[in-house]
């Protein structure tokens, strides 16, 4: 019975251990800025940019290009505006889906200046169904 229970704790411990290390191989660090940049910005600016948004339909594999208006608070893409009216958006919608994701991701040159900015955003809908979009603002 003891050896039992120590069997399971140890197996318990193990798997917390090696899913947190398998976890922490792919956490996104922003790289620290040279000691020379001491004054770097930090995100894009709050706005509404052109972004490359490429779309990709989980459930049946149809995916698509597109050149989209996003809008960027505080570092998120909070909407992706289809135009005439349609959009994706973080916070209360009608259609009933779940918005996650959305947070950028920077690429910068030398000089610590950002180039780019990346996220992906997945929606849920009603039935649990997702959509995947890829936003990139250059």
């Amino acid at each position: 019975m003891r050896s039992t229970y120590l069997k399971i704790l140890l197996s318990s411990f193990l798997l917390v251990f090696l899913s947190n290390s398998a976890y922490s191989q792919y956490t996104v660090y922003e790289p620290l800025p040279p000691v020379s940049k001491t004054n770097y910005v930090r995100h894009i600016a709050d706005d509404i940019y052109i972004g490359t948004v490429f779309y990709l339909n989980l459930g049946n594999t149809y995916n698509a290009k597109y050149t989209l208006k996003v809008t960027v608070i505080s570092g998120r893409i909070v909407k992706i505006d289809f135009g005439k009216g349609g959009s994706i958006h973080t916070g209360y919608n009608n259609e009933g889906y779940i918005y996650s994701g959305g947070d950028l991701i920077y690429k910068r040159d030398d000089d610590y200046d950002i180039v780019s900015a990346s996220s992906t955003i997945t929606i849920f809908d009603k039935n649990m169904k997702s959509k995947r979009y890829a936003v990139l603002i250059q």
